[in-house]
C-alpha cells in the first residue's frame, strides 16, 4: 500500500490559513491534513475481508477473537506488497490515525458518517469531542467521522492523542477470514464454533517450553477498522461534482457482520453464554484501548523516524557539528569549545586536583 506523497505541504498549508483566518477570533492547535477528498474513494473489494490479528483473548474463561479490517495492521509478511488501496490517496492506518482530509466531502463508498463535531461546541479537558479536535477546526468547519457501514464507532481520546476506531462484535455462524498462522501467506479460515466450548492450546510465560491446553468459551470475533475523518466548510461544497451530494452526519450505528463472510445462522446462547458475551465486550472495550494506545505510539515513531535528518555521506551535513567518531578532517569534542576545562578559571593552568605547589606529583592515597 503506497503512502501519501507529501503531506507536509498541505498541513503547513492548513496551519498558515488557520492562523490567518483566526487571528482575530482565536488560535487553533497545527492541523494534520493529510489530502483533499472532494470524490468519492472506492476501497478495493478485498479491503473488507477480515484479518487474523494473532491470539484473541481470554478473559474469565471467556474467549474473543480478534481480526483487523481494511488492512489496519499488516499482519502477514505478504501484505506488505500485495496490499490493495483500501484507504483515500493511498493512505496508510498509521497516516489517517488522528488525521483528516480537507476539505473533505465524501466517505468511502459503503462506509458511513458515525460522528460529527463542528467549530465552537465544546470539547473535553483534551480538546476533543467524539475523538476529534475542537480547538483544531477553523470557524465553521465541521469534522466528520466515517465508518464502514454495520460498524459502530468507539471514540477513544486522552492526553497523548486520540482517534476513533470503528468496531464490529460478530456472535453468529458461520464466519470466515483470512489468516497467516503458522502460514507466511493468506489462507481462508471458517470457523462455525461460536457460542460453544473450544479448546486452546497457549504456552506458560514462566516456562516457554510448557504448552498447554484448556476449555474456554468462544464468545465471538471483534473486528477493527480505521476511521477515516474528513472536515469541510460551506464554501467547500461548491468542490463536489454536480449531481453529488456530500456526507451528512448521522448517529453511529450497531456493530454487525463488519463486510465479511458470515451466513445467517445465529447461535443459540444459554445463560452462559450470555454471561460469556458479557465477559467478552468487556475484554473487547480493554482491548480497543490496547489497540489504539499501540496504533499512536506506532505513528508517532514513524513520524519521528521521518524527522531525523539525513547525514550526507561526504560529511558536510552543518546540522551535526560534532562528530561521535573521530575523523581526519575534525578531532571528537563533548564540549564545543577551543579548550576543555572542568572548573571555571581566570587562566588555562592544569587543574591540579589535590592542594600543592603543583612541583611534585600528584598522590590520591599514601605511597608504600
Amino acid at each position: 500500500m503506497a503512502s501519501v506523497t507529501s503531506s507536509t505541504p498541505s498541513t503547513q498549508a492548513s496551519t498558515a490559513a488557520a492562523s490567518h483566518t483566526t487571528s482575530r477570533s482565536r488560535t487553533v492547535r497545527p492541523r494534520q491534513v493529510i489530502a483533499p477528498l472532494t470524490t468519492t474513494f472506492t476501497p478495493a473489494p478485498e479491503c473488507s475481508h477480515w484479518t487474523d490479528s494473532g491470539p484473541g483473548r481470554i478473559t474469565s474463561g471467556t474467549l474473543s477473537a480478534q481480526c483487523v479490517a481494511f488492512y489496519s495492521v499488516v499482519v502477514c509478511n505478504s501484505q506488505t506488497t500485495s496490499a490493495p488501496p483500501c484507504l483515500p490517496t493511498g493512505s496508510t492506518f498509521e497516516t489517517v490515525y488522528g488525521a483528516f482530509y480537507s476539505p473533505g466531502l465524501f466517505c468511502p463508498s459503503g462506509w458511513q458518517p458515525v460522528a460529527s463535531v463542528t467549530a465552537g461546541e465544546k470539547g473535553d479537558e483534551y480538546g476533543f469531542k467524539n475523538a476529534m479536535r475542537v480547538d483544531a477546526l477553523l470557524p465553521d468547519e465541521t469534522a466528520i467521522a466515517c465508518c464502514p457501514s454495520n460498524y459502530a464507532y468507539y471514540p477513544i481520546a486522552d492526553a497523548g492523542g486520540a482517534s476513533g476506531i470503528c468496531t464490529s462484535n460478530v456472535v453468529t455462524n458461520p464466519v470466515s477470514y483470512k489468516s497467516c498462522v503458522p502460514s507466511s501467506f493468506f489462507q481462508k479460515v471458517t470457523r462455525s464454533d461460536i457460542g460453544e466450548y473450544v479448546t486452546v492450546n497457549y504456552t506458560q510465560q514462566r516456562s516457554l517450553n510448557s504448552a498447554s491446553s484448556t476449555r474456554v468459551w468462544f464468545a465471538g470475533i471483534q473486528v477493527i477498522a480505521p476511521t477515516v475523518q474528513i472536515n469541510h466548510r460551506p464554501q467547500d461544497r461548491s468542490l463536489a461534482p454536480t449531481s453529488s451530494q456530500s456526507s451528512i452526519p448521522t448517529n453511529g450505528t450497531n456493530g454487525g457482520d463488519g463486510g465479511g463472510s458470515q451466513g445467517s445462522t445465529t447461535a443459540t446462547l444459554g445463560p452462559g453464554g450470555i454471561a460469556g458475551v458479557v465477559v467478552g465486550v468487556c475484554a473487547f472495550v480493554a482491548g480497543l484501548v490496547v489497540f489504539s494506545i499501540w496504533a499512536y505510539r506506532r505513528r508517532r515513531a514513524k513520524l519521528a523516524e521521518a524527522k531525523t535528518p539525513h547525514i550526507e555521506d561526504n560529511g558536510n551535513d552543518t546540522s551535526y557539528v560534532k562528530p561521535e567518531l573521530d575523523s581526519a578532517e575534525q578531532p571528537r569534542l563533548e564540549l564545543e569549545d577551543s579548550a576543555k576545562h572542568e572548573l571555571d578559571a581566570a587562566t588555562s593552568q592544569p587543574i591540579v586536583e589535590l592542594e600543592g605547589d603543583n612541583t611534585r606529583p600528584r598522590s590520591e592515597l599514601p605511597g608504600h
